[in-house]
């Protein structure tokens, strides 16, 4: 078997192929790393967090490289503008603003389930200053006919174990394996239009 190969047309390829569609295919396999980490962040964050409400993952954002001359300047990235979701990745210490204690929600706060949001009417901007609502140095108390009810414990500090949602999506969707395989996929579709 014999393949001919004009070295003209070859070079030609070449320059197309290092201009163009490299850019292109670099760009592509940037974006779907990210697609696939944010996805899977998001997948992470449903499985081991209790989700009240859509705000956290309303919060997960990717940014979307665009084709450049130069490769080495081209990024994407996934992540969360949530500035609490930070330190649940992390692990760390939660505390307040200087001379103030945390409110932390009592499953009363949410209507008798840990899962539900805290009930509108218990929310902190309503409850601040409203009758019957008092503070102790142990919490924020509700007076009621039936007597007292805690709906908040203050504390000083608590500490939170990195969950690690995010890095595990980057673990298995950013491997230098997927890259190489979702490079090698974008380069191909590229070079079939040649």
């Amino acid at each position: 078997m014999r393949i001919d190969v004009d070295p003209g047309e070859w070079l030609q390829a070449m320059k197309i192929l290092n201009k163009k569609l490299m850019p292109e295919a670099v760009a592509e396999t940037l974006n779907t790393i990210a697609q696939n980490v944010n996805d899977g962040s998001k997948k992470n964050l449903e499985s081991e967090f209790i989700i009240r409400n859509q705000y956290t993952l309303r919060s997960l954002r990717v940014s979307k490289s665009r084709p450049k001359p130069k490769i080495n300047t081209m990024y994407s990235w996934a992540g969360s503008i949530s500035p609490y979701l930070g330190i649940q990745e992390t692990g760390g210490e939660r505390k307040p603003a200087a001379g103030k204690r945390l409110p932390v929600p009592t499953e009363t706060s949410r209507g008798g389930d840990w899962k539900r949001p805290i009930l509108p009417r218990l929310r902190m901007a309503r409850i601040e200053g409203a009758p019957g609502i008092f503070e102790t140095p142990r919490g924020i108390w509700q007076r009621t006919k039936r007597g007292l009810t805690l709906l908040r414990v203050l504390m000083d500090s608590y500490r939170l174990r990195p969950r690690r949602w995010h890095g595990k999506a980057v673990d298995k969707y950013a491997s230098p394996a997927a890259v190489r395989e979702i490079a090698e996929a974008e380069i191909k579709k590229r070079i079939g239009k040649l």
